[in-house]
């Protein structure tokens, strides 16, 4: 059963209005509080699906890690804004008090080490040494960049390059989380 067959299609012209959105909101973030690091939460998933009862469900447990990982429990975000149900697929956003290259090192061992991590898309951003616009890369920390979920090449060369059937890829996401028993609950 493909359980990412169903749901919220959005057009190539709602996708890149809410990519547009989402930089001037982050944007709007760092103007108004430049000391703080943002981290904007979305779900790395192929697909014309990009919103439905699962997505949802793997979005709010990856923002329960994150917000762990953080300890935002001790230490709360200064803003925190949550987005479930667009139909470009869910999005939150933690305005941090905290060093953003500490916050992009933990994110990445959350992508790189849980369970669903490979399915997360964290992007960091801001921070008081901040010189440029644009979320912190895993190169710019000295780290290896993400590798594809399919091969053992950089994510980044099989998106361009489209190496990979979009089918294939959802088959081994819905695997994978099946595998884990996500659709039992």
């Amino acid at each position: 059963m493909n359980h990412f067959q169903d749901g919220d299609r959005p057009s190539l012209e709602e996708v890149l209005e809410n990519r547009e959105s989402r930089r001037r909101r982050i944007d709007r973030f760092l103007a108004d509080r430049p000391e703080t690091t943002v981290v904007c939460f979305k779900l790395n998933i192929p697909g014309p699906v990009k919103n439905n009862q699962w997505l949802r469900k793997l979005f709010r447990e990856g923002l329960g890690t994150i917000e762990e990982a953080l300890d935002l429990a001790t230490k709360p975000p200064v803003v925190r804004e949550i987005f479930p149900d667009l139909p470009t697929g869910p999005e939150a956003f933690l305005v941090l008090d905290r060093d953003t290259g500490g916050v992009k090192r933990d994110m990445v061992t959350l992508e790189d080490h849980e369970v669903f991590g490979r399915f997360y898309d964290i992007d960091v951003e801001g921070g008081p040494d901040s010189t440029r616009s644009g979320a912190v890369s895993r190169e710019d920390l000295g780290l290896p960049g993400r590798k594809c979920f399919l091969c053992d090449q950089p994510a980044k060369v099989c998106a361009r390059s489209r190496a990979h059937a979009v089918e294939d890829m959802v088959q081994f996401i819905e695997e994978s989380l099946a595998k884990e028993g996500f659709f039992k609950s």
